[in-house]
């Protein structure tokens, strides 16, 4: 007979999985994609979103180039919200880019194919 091992959550396991990787829990993930529009604001939640994290990076593919601006400027002020929510610093630079994907993120004031409104 083996010994029983302590059960884990499926989300504690993933978790490993993403800090090896250089990414943020699930749950981070979870906070930044529902709170987006607090993060970023109402005016621009559909027109960028955050499309993916990597060693504390934060990647935010933006509608046009106008947008990205915006975004940029406001890069240390994003990294420092969504560190206050998620209530650990997972975010310590922001990378904008400019979507390739013909508006697929939405134009200004429209929201992005498949977002939610964080209701």
């Amino acid at each position: 007979m083996r010994p029983e091992r302590p059960v884990r959550r499926l989300s504690s396991s993933l978790d490993d999985v993403l800090a090896h990787l250089g990414r943020p829990t699930v749950e981070a993930h979870r906070v930044i994609e529902a709170q987006w529009t607090s993060i970023v604001g109402s005016r621009l939640s559909g027109c960028c979103r955050p499309v993916g994290m990597t060693d504390r990076e934060l990647t935010v593919e933006a509608a046009d180039p106008v947008v990205a601006e915006e975004v940029n400027l406001m890069a240390r002020d994003l990294a420092r919200t969504i560190n206050r929510l998620v209530g650990n610093d997972v975010v310590a630079s922001v990378r904008v880019r400019v979507s390739s994907g013909g508006g697929s993120v939405g134009a200004p004031g429209e929201r992005a194919p498949g977002s939610t409104d964080g209701s």
